[in-house]
């Protein structure tokens, strides 16, 4: 069994500092910089057989190096390589930031040691020499596996920055003058400058914005130097970062630019617009493809196909739930474009044009959070105009039949809960929509809650979408005057079993097709997306996404720091591990679901499944508490 071990000098069997200083990629590292590693890593001990990763596993944000023991790599149950003491593990998935090649399996009781990524690259930024030993060892590794794998990872996933980069980027020296800076840009036509100390070294930036808000904001200003006005906090990273790892970076330090150094000194530059080019070129032709489909075997086929684009995205975004709102607008533009062609072949059917009655198609639950995975099923409704007439009402209804039909042609199946504008429960007019909504909150039901969860959450696909407007609107008025209705609803939650023991152990399906699997949608996803709701509605707020509501809800605080974070994290990993089983067997043609066996995950995941789950029954408790006014 995994263990981590907190006093190292008790149980390791040599002294780490030493072991790694000896090692010919760390030889020219200081003590004092090995030692800060050491703190900043994990020390693990893992058993004979352990997994410590399976292939096509989320990379796991860091490097292991062997301490003691050995480590294998097999691919289809053949052994491909032995890692022995001193090497590292996980060489081939830090370089590009995508999924695992290979297995990874403990054949001798061993202790590695855990590095951060941030470590790593802080040396390759600072050390010549390690910069060129590690990255020898990286192609070495690289080679080996593409030559036994067959697989290619450095060209697929790997993006370095320096690939990207606009080189020898336009510099000024810090006590020139803004005006010699703005007539730089004004030349070159660039919306920054890379300012250099008089070593030629980068301390700052001086963007277009800089200018405006900094220099002509300023009336009384007597020193005119670009060092005055520019962004002293500059980013700066080494070529070989990974771009997807740059992007992020600049969304977290909330930068435009970023300047790309070798010693200080500049070579490069990108703009945060330029990554976003590189990044999602092939979602702009996909979208193209949608828009200029002309029947629904050629949308068919592009749904078909999603989960090739999606496993891209996955290796090429740190955070696996950031893939969820692209993959969703793919789904949705699907969707749309279904119901574009519906609307002209009824008309062809009909001589009807159902676009002249007055109404708004409505995407529900995940579709409108823009959670959509890879098996999204159909969660739709109708809201009508008041003054609809029951002839209007029923050319509506029949154009929802084709509609629904063509929908499931395409991929999208039918909702087992019958949450289809084909359910005139769910197609209906306004003021019909704003009674039953009223009497879901004062008497709601096993029913009324069941699809609470689903329409509370909704947004307009095509049609009138000032109906779903004032419909949004009311139900966030008529829900927050009532705890009782939350209370109910977060109640009927516990009445599902969380799968995780209380000894720790994972609870599966005992008997059926799912024997020995886990619903991560039912069981463990739907809590974290239904406690999240229950307190943007409780507290009138409007955002959508269930990422963006926990932000809300911190930045408001209204939840904290800490427990929005362990709830995003356990967002994250579940929603990991979904898409990437949904790829896979989506790769296999099998049966696309949310199931997974927790047998088959790697320990590394077990152990990740288990703290979400314990996060999620935390969180609901917390809930429950709160709307009871006992926090």
């Amino acid at each position: 069994m995994l263990k981590l071990i907190k006093n190292t000098r008790l149980v390791m069997p040599v002294d780490l500092v030493k072991f790694i200083n000896n090692n010919n990629i760390f030889s020219d590292v200081s003590y004092e910089k090995v030692s800060k590693i050491i703190s900043q890593s994990k020390i693990l001990e893992f058993e004979e057989d352990e997994v410590l990763f399976f292939k096509g596993d989320k990379y796991h944000k860091g490097l292991y190096l062997i301490v003691s023991g050995e480590v294998i790599y097999m691919d289809n149950d053949k052994v491909i390589l032995t890692l022995l003491e001193g090497d590292f593990v996980g060489l081939s998935a830090f370089l590009g930031k995508g999924s695992y090649l290979v297995n990874a399996r403990v054949k001798k009781g061993s202790f590695l040691v855990f590095m951060p990524e941030i470590c790593v690259y802080k040396l390759i930024n600072e050390s010549e020499q390690f910069r060129e030993k590690f990255y020898y060892e990286v192609k070495q590794r690289l080679d080996i596996l593409c030559d036994r794998t067959g697989e290619i990872s450095f060209d697929k996933n790997y993006k370095p920055i320096g690939r990207y980069m606009t080189k020898d980027p336009i510099s000024i020296e810090e006590d020139a003058s803004v005006y010699d800076a703005s007539r730089k840009m004004g030349k070159y036509k660039i919306g920054s400058v890379v300012v250099l100390n008089n070593k030629g070294e980068v301390s700052g930036i001086l963007t277009a914005k800089n200018i405006v808000h900094h220099f002509l904001a300023k009336t009384d200003c007597d020193d005119l130097s670009v060092s005055n006005f520019m962004d002293k906090n500059v980013l700066k990273l080494p070529k070989e970062y990974p771009l997807v790892e740059a992007f992020i970076d600049m969304q977290l330090n909330n930068k435009e630019y970023i300047v790309i150094v070798e010693n200080e000194k500049p070579v490069g530059i990108i703009s945060n617009n330029d990554i976003l080019k590189y990044l999602y070129q092939n979602l702009n032709i996909l979208s193209i493809n949608v828009e200029n489909a002309n029947n629904f075997d050629q949308l068919k086929d592009i749904y078909k196909n999603l989960y090739k684009i999606v496993e891209k995205l996955v290796d090429q975004t740190r955070l696996t739930s950031e893939v969820l709102p692209t993959l969703s607008m793919i789904h949705l533009e699907i969707q749309k474009r279904v119901y574009e062609l519906t609307v002209q072949m009824f008309y062809s059917k009909k001589g009807i044009n159902i676009e002249d009655i007055k109404h708004a198609f409505v995407i529900m639950g995940s579709g409108a959070r823009k959670e959509m995975m890879l098996d999204p099923d159909q969660d739709n409704g109708f809201i009508f105009a008041d003054d609809i007439t029951l002839r209007e009402k029923k050319i509506m209804m029949d154009f929802a039949n084709d509609l629904v039909e063509n929908l499931n042609y395409v991929g999208y199946r039918k909702c087992p809960g019958h949450v289809m504008i084909i359910n005139e429960r769910l197609s209906k007019t306004l003021s019909d929509w704003k009674t039953d909504i009223a009497n879901i909150v004062n008497n709601p039901g096993n029913i009324g809650l069941m699809w609470s969860s689903i329409m509370f959450d909704m947004g307009c696909l095509a049609g009138d979408e000032r109906l779903v407007w004032e419909l949004k609107d009311f139900v966030v008025k008529v829900v927050k005057e009532k705890d009782i209705f939350l209370i109910q609803l977060l109640e009927k939650e516990t009445h599902n079993r969380i799968p995780l023991s209380m000894f720790g152990r994972f609870i599966v399906e005992k008997k059926g097709e799912h024997k020995g699997e886990i619903n991560l949608k039912t069981q463990a996803l739907t809590f974290i997306v239904d406690v999240t709701r229950a307190f943007i509605l409780k507290h009138g707020l409007f955002e959508t996404n269930t990422i963006d509501r926990l932000k809300a809800l911190k930045r408001k605080g209204i939840l904290g720091e800490d427990m929005v974070l362990n709830v995003m994290n356990a967002y994250e990993i579940l929603v990991d591990m979904i898409l990437r089983s949904q790829i896979e067997k989506s790769k296999k043609m099998e049966q696309v679901n949310k199931y997974i066996n927790p047998e088959k995950l790697s320990k590394y995941n077990q152990q990740r499944l288990k703290e979400s789950l314990s996060i999620i029954s935390k969180y609901l408790n917390t809930a429950l508490k709160v709307f009871k006014g006992h926090p």
